[in-house]
């Protein structure tokens, strides 16, 4: 009985030593940029360019899911000839802006219950200034952090 006891006692403390490990196993990137927001005094917001360099930024111990907005470029703006194209899509690309954080375990829960999605994966959204942007979350580093193919809309 006492040897049973004691096995119980080390499976129980194994358990809690796994759970107590991989509390901070996530680790998200963190944009160091921000500017005050223009429609909020006091309010500031992520500045980071949407051609994200990892080399500039620190990783953050994350107990939730990373997150990641980008801008999306409407290619419907650009011009139609080829070459004034690409110029206009070389610049607008170094305009669009990003956001990289941890999503804490308290924010996911109120934002579940304000009705957002969530769940792992990127959608795109039309914000009110009827600009585009994707979000992502992310229980995977590697998932928020794989490069676009093209950050258009």
């Amino acid at each position: 009985m006492t040897s049973k006891l004691l096995l119980l006692i080390l499976y129980l403390f194994n358990i809690f030593d796994q759970i107590n490990s991989r509390e901070f196993s996530l680790q998200c990137w963190k944009c160091e940029v921000t500017i005050e927001s223009s429609e909020e005094l006091g309010v500031f917001q992520d500045d980071c360019q949407a051609q994200f360099d990892f080399t500039e930024h620190t990783l953050q111990d994350c107990d939730g899911k990373c997150w990641k907005s980008v801008d999306l470029l409407d290619i419907k703006r650009l011009g139609n000839n080829s070459q004034e194209r690409l110029k206009l899509k070389d610049a607008a690309l170094s305009s669009l802006k990003s956001s990289r954080r941890c999503f804490s375990t308290d924010e996911l829960l109120r934002t579940a219950e304000m009705g957002i999605n969530t769940s792992n994966g990127c959608r795109k959204i039309i914000k009110e200034n009827k600009k585009s942007i994707e979000i992502c979350f992310c229980s995977d580093q590697d998932m928020c952090n794989k490069p676009k193919r093209d950050a258009t809309a």
